[in-house]
């Protein structure tokens, strides 16, 4: 992964389906250089299929996910005919939310380095999220960031604006 990063590539993965229980994170998202991505809902609550920390990768633990984002319902192109739609539910639809950010920041900076990218996507979050009741190995709603919703949820405006101020 580390030569991803070495032409400016961004590892950003969906962490699983597979809560809620915690510690479902799976490879490849649970690595430390990897951006994992948990769903949410409407109402920020995280989605109940959406895998939780923390990962495990290389005998170290690690948090996971890093970002939750909107992924449930999420209108997407679907392969029912050349212009179908679905609307499709998991952490692979909320996923793309974070790319998407990632590219805007991109635009705006262009030879920003991973860990910059990592910095400006997981320290200018929306925090205070619907509670979950989970306790992941030790980090509970109150914990910012947790092993349910990362360090919270994706916020493109609160990044760019602190791209702009060069807030890392």
């Amino acid at each position: 992964m580390l030569s991803w990063h070495a032409v400016g590539i961004l590892p950003i993965w969906a962490l699983g389906n597979e809560g809620p229980s915690c510690g479902h994170g799976r490879f490849p998202p649970v690595q430390d250089n990897v951006i994992a991505v948990g769903a949410t809902d409407v109402d920020n609550e995280i989605y109940v299929f959406s895998s939780r920390g923390p990962g495990h990768f290389n005998g170290s633990t690690v948090l996971k996910p890093e970002l939750s984002a909107p992924g449930v319902e999420v209108r997407s192109a679907y392969n029912n005919a050349d212009n179908g739609y679905a609307f499709l539910t998991g952490t692979s639809m909320a996923c793309p939310h974070v790319a998407g950010i990632a590219a805007v920041l991109v635009g705006i900076k262009e030879n920003l380095t991973f860990q910059e990218l990592k910095d400006f996507l997981t320290l200018h979050t929306t925090i205070g999220l619907e509670p979950t009741g989970d306790n992941c190995e030790g980090t509970g709603d109150d914990d910012w960031p947790n092993n349910s919703f990362g360090y919270g949820l994706a916020n493109a405006l609160n990044s760019v604006n602190a791209l702009i101020r060069m807030e890392v």
